[in-house]
């Protein structure tokens, strides 16, 4: 089932090829790892570019908002399976 969430988060991230690639975050005080980034597209809302990016966890998918203006990350969805 997919979830509409919106709630910050911590991101933990790397830079690779001037591109940048999250590892895992922070939700809730628990950690989640991502496994794989399966895609990411860039959506400008008036002046504020904002990043998004679907990834792989242990058992879950989600994606992630990070807004260039304001530096926050939020986690804007998650399929949890047998939610």
């Amino acid at each position: 089932m997919i979830q509409a969430i919106g709630d910050k988060i911590d991101v933990y991230a790397k830079f690779s090829k001037g591109s940048l690639i999250p590892q895992g975050f922070t939700w809730k005080q628990k950690d989640y790892p991502l496994k794989k980034l399966n895609f990411s597209f860039r959506k400008q809302e008036g002046l504020t570019v904002l990043l998004y990016y679907s990834a792989l966890g242990e058992t879950a998918a989600y994606e992630l908002e990070f807004n260039l203006k304001t530096f926050i990350w939020r986690l804007t969805k998650a399929y949890l399976p047998g939610s």
